[in-house]
């Protein structure tokens, strides 16, 4: 079956069918991330190289709770732009088409 029959079969799908087939997609997936997992060669400090277990959880949309979230500082460039500009949002948007 080529990419653009299975699209059409999709679409052809009532809601509920094409909510059951992503759900089995994704069962699928982690199953076989799962497998890939097990054969992966683990590093020094015993996680795999590779970790798709994390990409499986990921993909679940479960969280991890196991790494923390890494905050980066920046900081903000201030730049001129010659002078005030002056502008009208509702103009702006109507030459947009908003």
């Amino acid at each position: 079956m080529t990419y653009q029959e299975a699209t059409k079969q999709f679409e052809r799908l009532s809601l509920a069918e094409r909510i059951q087939l992503i759900e089995f997609l994704g069962r699928s997936v982690r199953e076989e991330v799962a497998k890939i997992e097990q054969t992966a060669p683990e590093s020094s400090n015993g996680k795999s190289k590779h970790d798709l277990a994390a990409l499986a959880g990921i993909v679940s949309g479960s969280n991890r709770t196991d790494v923390p979230a890494v905050y980066k500082p920046f900081h903000v460039r201030t730049f001129s732009l010659g002078g005030h500009v002056e502008f009208d949002r509702d103009e702006l948007y109507l030459e947009r088409g908003f």
